[in-house]
């Protein structure tokens, strides 16, 4: 029984070691644009407004008075389970106004003028019970993160972070696409 146990212990160790390299393979075949893009966005944003299309809104709309937390979003480094190296994904979780949650994030492409193209999995969530209000705000940010394909850092004052469907057009058109504005949480 001993033995049949050190065994098990010993190939339990080879195989978690095999797992551990595979990951850093699969970190050094990334290329180096989704590399560059991850290492500036990873960190926590805080949600400020969002864009609709050709204005500006706060994140639970101007017809909600109360919003109980920030918003925040926070992209790690930790590459999602089940993922290869043509599909890697990284962890991101944070806070809405009711719930904590988490998810993963696929950074597609990244260009030198930071915008990007990303797909967002799956997100699950607390279940903490909040007002109609909150939980309406809440279902409206997790139905913008999940259809968002587009990024772009933007670097004025504070740094920022669009996540949304960019316009896309080449004509002059009122509408703009439709996007989270983040600010870098300090």
């Amino acid at each position: 029984m001993k033995r049949f146990l050190s065994i098990g212990l010993l190939s339990l160790s080879f195989i978690l070691n095999a797992c551990k390299s595979s990951i850093i393979e699969q970190q050094s075949n990334m290329d180096s644009s989704s590399y560059k893009a991850l290492n500036q966005l990873k960190g926590t944003w805080v949600l400020k407004r969002r864009f609709l299309s050709d204005a500006y809104d706060t994140p639970c709309g101007y017809a909600t008075k109360e919003q109980s937390r920030e918003i925040t979003l926070t992209i790690t480094d930790e590459i999602a389970p089940n993922t290869s190296s043509d599909t890697l994904a990284y962890k991101i979780n944070g806070v809405s106004t009711v719930n904590y949650y988490m998810g993963t994030i696929k950074i597609k492409s990244f260009a030198e003028s930071g915008v990007g193209t990303i797909t967002l999995g799956a997100f699950a969530s607390t279940k903490i019970a909040g007002t109609p209000e909150m939980n309406n705000c809440e279902m409206s940010y997790f139905d913008f993160l999940s259809h968002s394909s587009d990024l772009r850092l933007v670097s004025t004052t504070t740094q920022e972070l669009h996540l949304g469907n960019f316009y896309h057009g080449t004509t002059p058109s009122r509408d703009g696409g439709t996007f989270l504005i983040f600010e870098r949480s300090k």
